[in-house]
């Protein structure tokens, strides 16, 4: 059974946003970008707090307006990491374990605001998941879909580079990520890097993790996922949270 105090859920929110910068304006930052009435920030804080307390946020644009936001509308137990200069995802996360703001003795639940998750039971399951995987070996559980669909057309060629079948933005299968995670304490010691320019997480961490074969897939529907990395993803993601929320 997971008990909720061993976690707490690490926000990514310190980029600038320059997929939705004609948007925000340089006024907000990205997750407080609002569809449908909500804040981005808000759709992934209401997910998880009806379960967990303790949130860690790793922040660095306009870091300030979030904090604001947190404080005046969530009573949650809040700490907030905020960085001097880009450091990264990875780099952010090294940042507030060298700093104790993200607590070492806990796993954390890596999440990016941009991408919102509809499944309402997905940290229960997720967690479960994660929790039963750690017993055949996992330190880590990445959320994937199933397939997503291509922006462009897909052209099948034969041998002589001729196109033998078209088909216009199909669905392409595998799993891919969600933008969410979560990691054992074991892997606080793979950030050792030195802080001298940004760096990844995905890139370096989850990279390492994948090859040291520790790293589990949690399958969520493929309609329960949401991103809002561009104007073309939100003016999708608007129109999908319109028909289902």
């Amino acid at each position: 059974m997971m008990n909720p105090e061993d976690y707490q859920v690490v926000v990514v929110a310190g980029g600038y946003g320059k997929g939705l910068m004609h948007r925000t304006q340089n006024k907000i930052p990205k997750c407080l970008l609002k569809v449908r009435g909500k804040a981005l920030l808000d759709y992934c804080l209401e997910l998880y707090k009806e379960k967990f307390e303790n949130f860690v946020f790793l922040l660095g644009y306009l870091a300030e307006k979030i904090v604001e936001h947190v404080k005046s509308n969530y009573k949650i137990n809040a700490r907030f990491s905020i960085e001097e200069r880009p450091l990264g995802k990875g780099g952010a996360i090294k940042y507030a374990l060298d700093r104790g703001v993200i607590d070492k003795k806990k796993s954390s639940i890596i999440t990016y605001p941009d991408d919102v998750i509809l499944q309402r039971d997905f940290p229960t399951k997720f967690i479960d998941y994660y929790e039963e995987k750690r017993e055949e070996g996992a330190i880590a559980a990445v959320a994937c879909v199933e397939k997503v669909r291509l922006r462009y057309g897909f052209f099948e060629v034969d041998e002589k580079n001729f196109a033998v079948k078209f088909e216009e933005k199909p669905w392409i299968k595998g799993k891919i990520s969600v933008g969410t995670y979560v990691i054992d304490p074991e892997t606080y010691k793979l950030f050792n890097f030195e802080l001298k320019e940004p760096v990844d997480f995905e890139n370096t961490i989850v990279k390492e993790i994948c090859e040291m074969g520790k790293l589990a897939c949690f399958v969520i529907d493929s309609e329960s996922w949401v991103p809002f990395n561009d104007e073309k993803d939100f003016e999708e993601g608007e129109k999908k949270l319109a028909k289902l929320l």
